[in-house]
């Protein structure tokens, strides 16, 4: 079961004392841009693992950590000057020679943002781009990073990998770094640059084994917009799985480029452009938080604990759906909990699974309850398919220990199930089918101490429906009751009537479970 950050901080101490006796164990490699490269002259990665309980593991990244690398170089046949290997190549050769690496952190793209058609522009417009240009941009990326990844996927299945996104970065100094003039605002900047990157968070989710890092706003989040925003007033950038928001911070602005307490900048010579070592660490904590610590630590799969009746429905029931309650003793993966792992079970074959919803370890099953009365619950049937934060499947199958008892559809909602108003011959789309002023319920139930015709407006045919006559304390099924022999009284209850035009039906009294 997952490790919670926090609880592993509590035991660094523990694990400091013995990280002496022997060598750290080499889990990820890190694969990427000179944001990677600058990193490992930090040692921040390697750096906050030892000092916030994770002592037991470390990174590798000398050889793959590339300055200058896109995304278009790392799927070529193009040889790094040193050591004389496609990037591709690189991999193979830590991997191979590092057994126990299972991560691979994967930063690339920033270069490829830049430039988009594979030669530093004097300018760049992407507002200005047609549509085919767009195409063809995004796809510089998209494609070679899909490469990228299957080449990791074929050649080493059990390798988790993690795409991670980049931050706001300053356009003026990005501007002057680069020699490009950007037309566009920095508001425009980020969202152009975001954009390029929502091709990794799709690819992730469209990949087994590769997971989404949002990074957007995190500096912000964390050290505010000077003069503009506090620290931790500002969105956290989207987590998994939902991203939301997608864009954290205030995306008018750059992350902050400023010195922050301490005196310790976010970003190498305060560059706006490359993250300092404070700057890597928050980049990595916000790894290890969202994926890291279960895949380092994490050995053991979820079960399954219990699927039962939302507590807040009624049951009986009339609904057209009925919700279950699914609990797991620990967080799974939302986008594996999806309706074809559970079975409805039910007096009729058609009953089927209709949406899942909610998160974490507890999810929220709709069945469609069909229209056959009798018992509904729910199974869970494909517990392989469902799998936690490092990718263990759930334990095993589960069947529901409670169920609903449908009584059948009510689609108007009067209180009398379908399948009874089409023996009454009363309309199942309508409370009130003759018009009178009492429900089909009502009518055939007596509610008001008489039972009435549901089919007929006045029952007892002597000229006043039978709501008026049950308003007015007369019997709707006498037509000689005390309402006749009183003219009086029957021409003021008719100037009441008149009056009472918003009384379109008397409310009914209810009965339990109907």
């Amino acid at each position: 079961m997952k490790t919670p950050v926090i609880a592993a901080v509590a035991v660094g101490a523990l694990l400091l004392c013995s990280a002496d006796a022997h060598a750290a164990e080499k889990r990820i490699l890190l694969a990427g841009d000179c944001w990677l490269h600058y990193q490992e002259d930090f040692g921040s990665y390697d750096n906050w693992l030892q000092e916030n309980g994770y002592s037991a593991y470390e990174t590798v990244g000398d050889l793959t950590a590339v300055r200058g690398l896109t995304a278009r170089m790392a799927a070529s046949d193009v040889i790094c000057i040193l050591p004389y290997l496609t990037f591709l190549d690189m991999l193979d050769q830590e991997l191979d020679a590092n057994p126990t690496i299972d991560i691979v952190h994967l930063l690339v793209g920033g270069n490829d943002y830049f430039v988009p058609f594979g030669v530093p522009p004097d300018y760049l417009e992407w507002n200005a781009m047609t549509p085919a240009e767009l195409d063809y941009w995004l796809g510089t990326y998209a494609v070679p990073l899909a490469t990228v990844i299957q080449h990791i996927r074929d050649n080493y299945p059990q390798i988790k990998i993690t795409l991670s996104s980049y931050l706001y970065l300053d356009l003026e100094l990005v501007s002057y770094a680069w020699s490009i003039q950007f037309q566009m605002t920095q508001a425009e900047f980020n969202y152009w640059f975001a954009t390029f990157m929502d091709i990794a968070k799709n690819i992730a989710a469209e990949t087994d084994h590769v997971d989404f890092v949002n990074n957007w706003g995190l500096f912000q989040y964390h050290h505010g917009v000077p003069g503009r925003h506090d620290p931790y007033t500002l969105p956290f950038p989207g987590q998994r799985f939902d991203f939301d928001p997608y864009l954290g911070g205030d995306p008018q602005w750059p992350e902050a480029p400023y010195t922050v307490p301490g005196g310790e900048s976010l970003w190498m010579d305060n560059d706006g452009f490359h993250p300092s070592d404070l700057g890597h660490r928050l980049i990595f904590a916000n790894c290890v938080d969202q994926f890291y610590d279960a895949w380092l630590t994490d050995v053991t799969p979820p079960n399954a604990v219990s699927i039962e009746r939302d507590p807040a429905a009624p049951n009986p029931t009339t609904t057209p759906t009925v919700d279950f309650i699914v609990k797991f003793d620990e967080e799974v993966r939302k986008p594996d909990v999806t309706p074809d792992r559970f079975a409805a079970t039910g007096p009729a074959k058609a009953l089927s699974v209709v949406s899942v919803s909610g998160g974490g370890d507890t999810y929220v099953v709709t069945v469609d309850a069909g229209t056959v009365p009798g018992e509904i619950g729910l199974d869970l049937v494909d517990a392989a398919g469902i799998r936690d934060i490092a990718y263990h499947s759930v334990t095993s199958a589960l069947s529901g220990s409670e169920t609903y008892s449908f009584l059948g559809p009510d689609s108007d909602g009067d209180g009398l199930m379908d399948s009874e108003e089409a023996l009454l011959g009363t309309d199942p789309l309508k409370e009130d089918t003759d018009d009178d002023g009492l429900s089909d319920y009502d009518e055939v139930n007596g509610t008001f101490g008489h039972i009435t015709d549901p089919l007929l407006r006045d029952t007892d045919g002597d000229g006043y429906g039978d709501g008026f006559e049950v308003m007015m304390g007369v019997d709707p099924t006498n037509p000689v009751a005390e309402l006749k022999a009183s003219g009086w009284r029957a021409a003021l209850c008719t100037a009441l009537l008149l009056a009472l035009v918003g009384i379109a039906i008397i409310p009914r009294k209810k009965t339990a479970g109907r």
